[in-house]
């Protein structure tokens, strides 16, 4: 896997071993960020259960102004901490251990406006459980933001968005 774009391009990213992470590929990557490159520039991008954190990297390497990453497992916060610093994006990036929930309230309050969200939860996920207005307090922010989303997600979890979701092929999933 690596970096397809930008200010890191071609560098070369770790992935967590083992069949808890499943990578997004290249090919998607480079479609999904086809769609996405125009409004990437100066934003704030979440990518929860970020794996390798290669959605939130790849955004920064084209122009994204900072980026958290969150992810439960500890092996894929090693790997995001290390493809963190290959790519040399310390000062942009901040890393939260643990549940996407427990993340969420971290960022509450903080100075963050997401333009772009990656949601790439593990299958049978339920992204509906908590509470959706929490959810969306801290997501929105500003004029708007996109969800970039592989696999099944409850519906509830988007009613607090705006603006274009899409799954991560860039297919419209629902316009807000």
């Amino acid at each position: 896997m690596r970096v397809i774009a930008g200010s890191a391009r071609r560098l070369l990213l770790s992935v967590p071993e083992g069949k808890d992470t499943r990578p997004t590929t290249d090919r998607i990557k480079e479609t999904l960020f086809n769609i996405l490159q125009f409004d990437l520039v100066d934003q704030d991008v979440l990518d929860l259960f970020a794996g390798s954190g290669a959605l939130g990297i790849e955004a920064l390497s084209r122009g994204a102004k900072r980026a958290v990453f969150c992810d439960s497992g500890k092996k894929a916060l090693t790997c995001i901490e290390q493809n963190i610093a290959r790519c040399h994006f310390q000062e942009q990036a901040l890393v939260y251990g643990g549940d996407f929930h427990s993340a969420l309230r971290s960022l509450e309050g903080k100075d963050y406006h997401f333009g772009i969200v990656f949601l790439d939860p593990p299958y049978g996920e339920d992204l509906a459980k908590g509470s959706p207005s929490e959810t969306g307090k801290v997501l929105y922010g500003g004029e708007g933001y996109g969800f970039c989303c592989r696999g099944v997600v409850g519906r509830g979890f988007f009613r607090h968005g705006r603006g274009r979701i899409s799954n991560s092929s860039g297919e419209a999933v629902q316009d807000q």
